[in-house]
């Protein structure tokens, strides 16, 4: 994996709202979020990058600032972060962007429960402070598809709110709404020169990891 780059500071910023402790498979979406930044990180201190953590809650929590140092500490964090309390992506990713005054790559993991256009907004600051963007958008099987056929009652894990609902009655609308929001996502990004990758809790790591590897080799223009 030698990408023949120039060393750059890489901060990973996690998700840990309550939405991302949700998993129907082997892993919580968390989980798997987890295993990404430890092994894209690892790549990126073998580069020679400089790397660091930012997780996102309502604040940002946990901060370890980028340094060829910190590989030990970030995964340290890492192993005892957990997923909690509401989200506010817009919030956290504005204090980021004030503390990113150096050029270098910012890694986001995120179901990215938030409006596409707000989350553009916020991402297209970032690349204004001479940052290239990836954003790997993380999501279970079963918020694709969402699979159940019987009466249920469904719980927002962020503020606990109830709603009973016949899932065979939404499915396909479900779907729809599910796929117009990746697909604003993607737009937003493409728009903004930022890269967007979807990730499903159920397909290997590794396709994740050669996206990002092609982005280091291809997309990402740090000097």
């Amino acid at each position: 994996f030698d990408l023949h780059l120039q060393n750059a500071d890489v901060v990973f910023l996690l998700d840990a709202s309550a939405s991302m402790d949700f998993g129907t498979g082997a892993v919580t979406k968390f989980e798997y979020g987890k295993f990404l930044v430890a092994c894209l990180a690892w790549l990126s201190q073998r580069q020679g990058d400089r790397v660091g953590l930012v997780m996102l809650g309502e604040e940002m929590r946990d901060v370890v600032p980028p340094s060829g140092r910190h590989l030990q500490l970030l995964l340290h964090t890492l192993g005892r972060a957990k997923a909690h309390g509401e989200g506010n992506l817009a919030h956290t990713l504005e204090r980021v962007t004030q503390m990113r005054s150096r050029a270098g790559i910012v890694v986001l993991v995120s179901d990215c429960y938030e409006d596409p256009a707000v989350i553009r907004k916020v991402l297209g600051n970032l690349r204004a402070r001479r940052q290239d963007v990836i954003l790997f958008h993380i999501l279970d099987p079963a918020e694709r598809e969402l699979p159940l056929d019987a009466p249920n009652t469904f719980e927002d894990a962020e503020t606990g709110a109830r709603i009973p609902l016949r899932p065979d009655q939404l499915r396909e609308k479900y779907a729809t709404l599910m796929a117009e929001h990746r697909a604003a996502l993607q737009r937003g990004a493409t728009s903004g020169n930022l890269d967007y990758v979807a990730v499903d809790t159920d397909r290997p790591l590794d396709e994740s990891l050669r996206r990002y590897l092609d982005f280091r080799l291809i997309g990402s223009h740090v000097r």
